[in-house]
């Protein structure tokens, strides 16, 4: 497990045997200085945090009371109920939502979300996939906040306090493809050992949940013989050759999102600031006459809200709490910009942008910031595609890669994504996609992080 922790104060890690290894066994270790104890409480609002499986910092159930279980464990039965009337989906408790009531008779209390899953239909991971898409239109037509994971996983939010959501409810396709089945990203075990249908019915916590016909086949795939045995250290280890399953019949849609999202709840604050960036201010030097602005990527919303002064201006990102800032931003400064959430990852939801941009009439500019350098690689070429039929039209790309947000250098907590940056990389990437650097600047070339900024236009119909 790697985990990055910014703050001060000491942490105590114990690491117990993991089959006949001791991995780390009482260290204490002290963060800047202090010898307090480091709290990982969440910091918009205090809650207690767990270190999860995943190696992330999360919300758990340790500090929640009686009520919050009963709107959880509601909410769960009500995207069940979903799921067969609207969808004809037989869906059951899964992961850890079923693990610990079958194991423990009760909720495990350093989970953090409520998990279902469904056996697909279908067999072809194509049509698997067509399956959730299926899925995704009918809970955006019921009016549910998703976010959607892969291919085979989506989230519904319920919300809580501002920014921060106070549950969510996965859901997870399980599939059989040529006799084997693949669920959560990691399982993969012969079809005919699992015992899914029927689906029965338990009770937890007052609450009456559909769950698979033999749910220990289920912990099997999941977790290995040892499922009954809790392993606080428990993490996937999916072979190599299955994983590579899972990341091309599902892809992903999530990288850094998560990291992104917390950086902005923590990182409220820099989005009361109006003053336009340097980088804002070199874009609207540099803009089309008559064009309209399309900026992906837009964070907190302070390039789009500046350029919007005189022209119209779309701006789209995938981090929920970003477009909150955003929105809230463009309301102070009395501009009209349209936010929505889009992901770079999703050529789905890149085709959904350029439908958008298409409203903004005539040619349109495409501003890009800090965006190419901090995603993954798999972003690239649906950023590629939006900024090449944009361009089309007769605007220009305006790209800005280095350093931090609003022109900073690179925050401690700030998500670092792939940001080695080759600029060869880039110029090649654009001349298969028709496109070709016009100008390029560099600021602050002998620096930490020298910052490029391109202008970008289409080389070839």
């Amino acid at each position: 497990m790697r985990l990055r922790l910014v703050g001060t104060g000491d942490v105590r890690v114990e690491v117990g045997p993991r089959e006949d290894r001791v991995l780390v066994e009482g260290v204490t270790v002290t963060l800047g200085g202090s010898d307090e104890p480091l709290e990982l409480n969440h910091p918009a609002d205090g809650s207690p945090q767990v270190i999860n499986k995943w190696g992330r910092v999360a919300k758990s159930f340790e500090d929640k009371d009686d009520g919050f279980f009963d709107a959880l464990l509601s909410s769960t039965r009500e995207i069940a109920d979903f799921l067969r009337d609207e969808c004809g989906i037989e869906a059951f408790l899964h992961c850890g939502s079923l693990l610990g009531p079958v194991r423990d008779g009760d909720l495990i209390p350093n989970d953090d979300d409520s998990d279902l899953a469904y056996l697909s239909v279908c067999t072809n991971p194509t049509d698997i996939a067509l399956e959730s898409y299926r899925i995704e239109r009918a809970l955006s037509a019921a009016g549910y906040d998703f976010v959607r994971h892969s291919t085979g996983h989506i989230q519904v939010m319920f919300p809580g306090r501002s920014m921060i959501d106070r549950y969510y409810v996965d859901i997870f396709t399980c599939f059989e493809v040529s006799g084997w089945f693949y669920a959560t990203a990691h399982a993969h075990e012969p079809m005919d050992s699992m015992r899914i249908h029927p689906l029965g019915t338990m009770e937890v916590r007052g609450h009456e949940l559909p769950v698979p016909a033999d749910p220990s086949t289920i912990f099997v795939a999941m977790y290995g013989p040892g499922w009954a045995t809790p392993d606080p250290s428990y993490q996937y280890e999916t072979p190599p050759q299955v994983a590579r399953r899972y990341y091309w019949w599902q892809n992903h849609f999530d990288a850094y999102r998560e990291d992104w999202e917390d950086f902005w709840r923590c990182n409220s604050s820099l989005a009361s600031d109006p003053r336009p960036s340097d980088f804002a201010l070199w874009a609207a030097e540099r803009l089309t006459d008559g064009a309209g602005v399309y900026e992906m990527g837009c964070g907190d919303g302070l390039t789009a809200c500046h350029l919007a002064a005189d022209r119209p201006v779309l701006a789209s990102d995938y981090a929920r709490p970003a477009l909150m800032l955003a929105r809230e931003r463009a309301e102070r400064a009395d501009v009209d910009v349209r936010f929505f959430q889009s992901n770079q990852y999703s050529t789905r939801q890149t085709s959904h942008a350029l439908h958008e941009a298409a409203s903004l009439g005539g040619p349109v500019d495409v501003v890009v910031e800090n965006l190419f350098d901090g995603m993954h690689f798999l972003g690239w070429d649906g950023t590629m595609r939006v900024m090449r039929h944009l361009l089309g039209l007769g605007g220009a790309a305006l790209v800005g890669v280095g350093g931090g947000c609003h022109g900073h250098d690179l925050a401690a907590d700030e998500p670092r994504g792939d940001r080695f940056w080759n600029p060869q990389e880039f110029a090649d990437r654009l001349d298969r996609f028709g496109m070709r650097i016009d100008s390029v600047e560099i600021v602050d070339p002998q620096g930490p992080s020298p910052r490029h900024r391109y202008l970008i236009r289409k080389a070839r119909p």
